[in-house]
């Protein structure tokens, strides 16, 4: 038998409040001979997808824009891992820095 999950209680944080942080950023998938996702295990021609693998390197900008810059990448594998129907497990990881160091921000 499962063990069931500890209850979660909402209490008021006594700590000074974090700053929210918004950003807009964009994802750049790119087709063709400099493809930036690749399928790396396929599946035969009338199966079904299931154990379909792919891995990424996706360039995250931001400005919806060719030429925007590049602030960091979501680098990552999807695994078709649902028989019966359409559904993807992915393991991705966003990476993102400042522009005088390349300092990470956030992993």
């Amino acid at each position: 038998m499962a063990t069931p999950l500890p209850q979660t209680y909402l209490t008021q944080c006594c700590l000074p409040c974090e700053k929210e942080l918004n950003l807009v950023l964009y994802l750049h998938q790119v087709v063709g001979p400099n493809a930036n996702q690749k399928t790396i295990i396929p599946t035969k021609p009338g199966e079904s997808l299931f154990g379909i693998t792919a891995v990424n390197n996706w360039a995250i900008v931001n400005a919806p824009d060719f030429k925007a810059k590049v602030v960091g990448h979501a680098q990552g594998i999807h695994v078709m891992a649902d028989q019966p129907s359409v559904g993807y497990y992915n393991s991705s990881t966003l990476r993102l820095w400042r522009e005088a160091s390349r300092e990470r921000l956030f992993r």
